[in-house]
């Protein structure tokens, strides 16, 4: 059994703890899943977005309905749209039959979600990633907006990805001492590695973000004819959803802090003494 003294810094050390984790970006950090309209969907707090838990819809579909069902469909949901800064015609070349497609082929893709209603919703669309320069992509282990742990992931709107696989899923990057927690996978289905985001390149129009979504890191490709994956957000939640407190709100661990000094400025009055060791 724990002495007095030492029962006193188990209590302080277990109240700290606790503190801390209440004043944490990640306290209220929840993936809440719901349903809607019959697909399985999973709402992001962080990041107010919609994520499909199917990261690999378009296969899906391609797989149930067949190839050129669904490309057609999407090539004709999309007659007379146009998409990022450059002009460009759509075609079933822009599409494979496992989901990857072009940049435009993603980007068609989402439209076509919207054109359908699907989940319930009209606002799908791919994640973005907050481009902080005009000099293109400046790698690094964090800090900029190509590598690992984006310069703005929590603080801008966007960079959905890196917000999902840091913050929501605590996942690390590959790599390094701690390189076994990493590559998105649970909750979610089918994911795959590169994923297209919506966002072009400041200085060069033939280029986009991408993510991978193994290693956790973002750079940039040609939109065409690099293949890549597209997996579709909507902003908010699509119906009401609960996210759940995990941790004590800052009220509460507003009175565990006063608690804790009342301790520390009189331990003698409840009895307890602190020791120097």
């Amino acid at each position: 059994m724990l002495s007095r003294p030492h029962r006193m810094h188990a209590i302080l050390a277990t109240a700290t703890c606790l503190v801390s984790l209440s004043l944490s970006p990640h306290a209220n950090a929840a993936l809440v899943g719901y349903t809607s309209d019959g697909a399985d969907l999973f709402y992001s707090s962080i990041s107010d977005v919609t994520w499909t838990k199917d990261a690999n819809l378009l296969s899906t579909m391609i797989t149930s309905n067949g190839y050129s069902t669904v490309v057609d469909a999407i090539i004709a949901a999309n007659t007379g749209v146009s998409f990022g800064s450059t002009p460009y015609t759509l075609s079933s070349t822009d599409f494979s039959n496992v989901g990857e497609t072009s940049w435009w082929g993603a980007q068609a893709f989402v439209h076509y979600l919207n054109t359908i209603s699907y989940a319930g919703s009209d606002a799908w669309r791919l994640p973005t990633v907050t481009d902080i320069g005009n000099d293109g992509c400046n790698w690094s282990e964090g800090g900029t907006d190509c590598g690992y742990r984006s310069a703005t992931n929590g603080t801008a709107a966007g960079d959905e990805f890196a917000e999902l696989y840091y913050k929501e899923l605590g996942l690390e990057p590959y790599g390094g001492p701690r390189s076994s927690n990493y590559g998105i996978s649970a909750p979610f289905s089918q994911v795959q590695s590169f994923y297209w985001t919506g966002t072009e390149v400041v200085n060069s129009v033939d280029g986009a973000f991408e993510f991978f979504a193994t290693y956790g890191y973002q750079e940039v490709y040609t939109k065409e004819p690099t293949f890549w994956f597209a997996w579709a957000v909507t902003p908010g939640s699509i119906i009401p959803v609960d996210v759940p407190s995990t941790v004590p709100e800052p009220y509460s661990a507003a009175l565990l802090l006063a608690g804790i000094s009342l301790l520390l400025a009189r331990p003698r009055q409840f009895g307890l003494t602190l020791t120097r060791r």
